[in-house]
């Protein structure tokens, strides 16, 4: 009798499906712990897409002089340290603005120092002049007392006063030229004096043209919309690039 054998066969086939379900049933729990545990570690503090963009202030780069981009030290992306050069414009006339600009100040100082001496000079003058006159003034006075009694002459006597007269027009000569110089020069240094301090702000002006033909960086941060390019002419405020 062979009846039973259909029966066995149905029933070690119902065992494998069994074992099947339930191995598939294990590994379905292994992974869905597996991803809760993923997400409980590591996934809830992080985040990913494939179209993700970065929002973040950007600082606009100008130039706060006019002048021609000699040479571009960064690009987009690149990260950058406060204070590192950016981009560099061309210095030849800005170097020639300074060096002209120290000039007119070396002229400014040695024209103060003239007035200053030419005062000294006109004041010794004065002093000069003064004892002069007053000599003259005596010795007419002399004169006219010698003449009262005929032994001084006419002639002698006006040679005397014009004497005197033309030292008392030299002294006033003197003291207009020091009045005229003192209205330059009075209550002022070589320091402070207008002339000096006005050519030494000019090459204060002229030094800082020249050290912003190097652009910095005002911030730590990243190169983004760079538009400079070599060869290209700024003006001041136009922007180059954001960080």
């Amino acid at each position: 009798m062979s009846t039973p054998e259909p029966a066995v066969s149905a029933e070690a086939a119902a065992r494998r499906r069994r074992r099947r379900l339930t191995t598939l049933a294990i590994v379905v729990l292994v992974l869905l712990g597996a991803y809760a545990a993923f997400q409980l570690l590591y996934g809830r503090y992080h985040e990913s897409t494939d179209d993700a963009y970065v929002a973040a202030d950007v600082m606009p780069v100008t130039s706060e002089i006019a002048g021609t981009v000699s040479s571009v030290l960064v690009d987009d992306t690149q990260h950058v340290e406060p204070g590192q050069t950016l981009v560099e414009l061309d210095r030849a006339d800005a170097r020639i603005a300074l060096a002209a600009a120290r000039a007119d100040l070396a002229r400014a100082v040695r024209e103060v120092r003239s007035l200053h001496s030419q005062a000294d000079g006109l004041r010794a003058e004065i002093r000069e002049r003064a004892l002069q006159l007053a000599a003259a003034r005596a010795d007419v006075g002399r004169r006219e007392a010698a003449g009262d009694g005929g032994a001084v002459s006419a002639e002698e006597l006006q040679h005397a006063r014009d004497k005197a007269s033309q030292f008392e027009a030299a002294l006033g000569a003197a003291r207009g030229s020091l009045a005229s110089v003192r209205a330059r020069i009075d209550g002022t240094t070589l320091e402070n004096h207008p002339q000096v301090a006005a050519a030494a702000a000019r090459m204060r002006a002229a030094a800082l043209d020249l050290a912003r033909t190097s652009i910095l960086a005002p911030a730590e941060g990243t190169i983004a919309r760079r538009s400079v390019q070599i060869g290209m002419r700024v003006a001041p405020g136009t922007p180059l690039l954001g960080l």
